[in-house]
């Protein structure tokens, strides 16, 4: 296997018991491999959706020291008004 780059493992689970298999090893064709990842420039898109949810958080944070309740929808959680 010298044109392949062993990338990890993975393993299924038996139906059954839903006990681990055996770990079989992934391999890519080494002509397909990169370097390390790197992450690429968003236009500071990440650092946007971060501010919103830090926003939300504090938002939700305050309501629950004010007494507001909040329902679980959806396995999220939403203020009640």
């Amino acid at each position: 296997m010298s044109g392949y780059v062993q990338i990890g493992v993975t393993a299924l689970r038996a139906p059954g018991t839903g006990e681990f298999l055996p770990a079989v090893p992934l391999y890519i064709r080494a002509e397909d491999a990169e370097g390390p990842y790197v992450p690429k420039d968003d236009g500071g898109l990440m650092k946007e959706l971060s501010e919103k949810m830090k926003q939300y958080h504090e938002a939700a944070m305050a309501a629950d020291q004010v007494g507001g309740r909040r329902e679980k929808v959806g396995g999220f959680y939403q203020s009640e008004e």
